[in-house]
């Protein structure tokens, strides 16, 4: 206990210890993973159904009994997860307990949760140490109607890791995978209710706010993932068609440039194969093809014209 006469020089004292000392993690120097675990990238076409997102997970060292992912969206306006999943073909197929929740009740948040063994018997094996390949699990989500002049098409799937309650793989015994212990400071407020000269007889916790006496400051553990042996990669998905205004080539970077040009002219004038999506090539925006989009696209790249409009 640390007594002060001053209630504003305690919360000053408490304020250069909280700035002044990081938190202290017991992290230990990176070694071989015990754990491996990703979202595959994947694409769909818009307005896809039942689109399977795959988990994988590779385990080098204890065999997986159980496991809880809670996977967040970036894009609620592109998917959203269904309350069902597939494991035929999978790690988990066999598992005697699966459940899929939405988060807050919204589809774009899921909590996965898996249990290989469920009382009472028969005993239903985990998954022994492997790099196989297999998807651990595939959990199933619908895709939108998105628009063609949609240019970002794709969607983030992240894998929430703040904490054990968010992400966890455990054991047989019941033991969660791949943990250290890690340390935030704490402190604690005291008001005096009863003094005898100098001494307190009777102490009462407050509110860091309220007029204190002496602040207490301990070192609070707790668990987490060992990020230098656990490794959780995010995953995306990808919306096909669409395009980029004045991408007349189609190309997959989506830039506008030179070969572009060369594309419309060739089209327009000597017989080349028509644009991939004629509404890229719609530069003027006027719902036709002509040259009229050949100028636009002219001034833009050499006169410092105004960019492709395409229907805009």
């Amino acid at each position: 206990m640390l007594r002060t006469a001053n209630p504003a020089r305690s919360f000053i004292y408490c304020a250069v210890i909280l700035i002044t000392l990081a938190p202290c993690a017991v992290l230990g120097t990176p070694q071989s993973p015990l754990l491996e675990v990703r979202v595959m990238d994947t694409t769909a076409e818009s307005g896809a159904t039942d689109v399977p997102i795959s988990i994988y997970m590779n385990n080098y060292e204890d065999t997986v009994a159980g496991f809880s992912i809670w996977l967040q969206l970036s894009r609620p306006d592109i998917l959203e997860f269904q309350l069902s999943f597939d494991t035929s073909g999978t790690l988990c197929s066999g598992w005697e307990l699966i459940q899929v929740n939405h988060i807050g009740g919204t589809p774009y948040n899921v909590k996965i949760v898996g249990i290989a063994n469920w009382p009472p018997p028969p005993t239903t094996p985990g998954i022994s140490p492997q790099q196989n390949g297999l998807p651990l699990i595939k959990v199933i989500a619908d895709v939108d109607a998105v628009q063609d002049t949609t240019t970002n098409r794709s969607v983030d799937i992240l894998i929430a890791r703040s904490s054990l309650s968010e992400f966890a793989f455990s054991d047989p015994m019941g033991q969660v995978i791949g943990t250290v212990l890690d340390s935030v400071l704490d402190t604690a407020f005291y008001a005096c209710l009863d003094w005898a000269g100098d001494s307190c007889l009777e102490w009462e916790l407050v509110n860091p706010w309220e007029p204190h006496d002496s602040t207490y400051i301990f070192w609070r553990q707790f668990a987490v993932i060992d990020t230098s042996r656990v490794f959780i990669n995010d995953g995306s998905l990808t919306v096909t068609g669409g395009y980029v205004c004045g991408n007349i080539d189609n190309d997959p970077t989506g830039a506008v440039d030179i070969s572009d040009l060369v594309c419309l002219v060739d089209w327009m004038f000597a017989g080349g194969l028509e644009p991939p999506v004629l509404m890229a090539a719609d530069c003027n925006g006027d719902g036709g093809n002509d040259v009229s989009d050949l100028v636009w696209l002219v001034d833009f790249m050499f006169t410092g014209g105004p960019p492709p409009l395409c229907g805009q």
